[in-house]
């Protein structure tokens, strides 16, 4: 199944900035036995990355990191192993993807499940209409108990988060472009191609914010409040 042909269902939260941040141990604690069902079963092993950086603004490296709680407790902030360096230290994204992208190239195939989140207030700006913003994407031929759980993770992070806005859809993971490339990867939209142009914290959150064809969704269930936004 090539990049194209796999369809996914995503799932789409924007936090409340007064929230409690997700990249803390504590709250990360909170969230990691949701999305463990999720990744379980993935077809090969999670690779993680997340970009940080220290009060001189130098980026950090974490070496490899899986899903497993060694790794958690060295990218989160006020963890057994991060606690003294947490004041000293700015959360910019987190990436989970399974298998790894390195397996995804190799066996040309998107992954099974990937997790993106971000932390809005990285640059610094004023007055933000939300924070974070998570992604979760989840293959839609996977089996249904899978799904279910991606639900659920999604559901427990909106709750945690305070979600401005929860939103679903389905799409496939990339679109062809040509005979040979694809474009709006799920693992570039969340870089690039999430929202429509423009100052987003300037506006509200909203299904209108956001590129593509999305629907609310609450506890489980889809409300009726789509938009077709740059439908293709």
């Amino acid at each position: 199944m090539s990049f194209q042909d796999r369809g996914y269902e995503l799932h789409l939260v924007l936090g409340d900035p007064a929230a409690p941040a997700l990249w803390q141990w504590e709250v990360r604690q909170s969230i990691v036995p949701h999305l463990d069902p999720v990744f379980r079963d993935a077809r090969g092993p999670t690779g993680v990355t997340s970009q940080q950086q220290d009060a001189p603004k130098h980026w950090l490296k974490f070496g490899r990191l899986g899903w497993n709680e060694k790794s958690h407790q060295r990218w989160t902030h006020g963890s057994p192993i991060t606690a003294e360096h947490s004041l000293v230290r700015r959360f910019f994204l987190k990436e989970a993807c399974a298998p790894t992208r390195g397996a995804c190239a190799r066996d040309r195939k998107p992954p099974d499940v990937f997790l993106f989140s971000r932390n809005e207030g990285f640059w610094d700006e004023q007055g933000l209409s939300f924070n974070p913003t998570v992604l979760l994407a989840v293959a839609a031929n996977l089996v249904l108990p899978i799904r279910k759980a991606a639900d659920a993770a999604a559901e427990a992070i909106a709750g945690r988060t305070s979600a401005r806005l929860r939103a679903f859809r389905n799409r496939p993971w990339g679109y062809p472009f040509g005979s040979q490339m694809m474009v709006d990867c799920v693992w570039d939209i969340v870089i690039t191609g999430l929202f429509k142009p423009g100052p987003v914290h300037r506006r509200r959150p909203s299904l209108d914010s956001l590129n593509e064809t999305w629907q609310r969704r609450r506890s489980g269930r889809l409300v009726d409040e789509s938009r077709p936004t740059n439908v293709r």
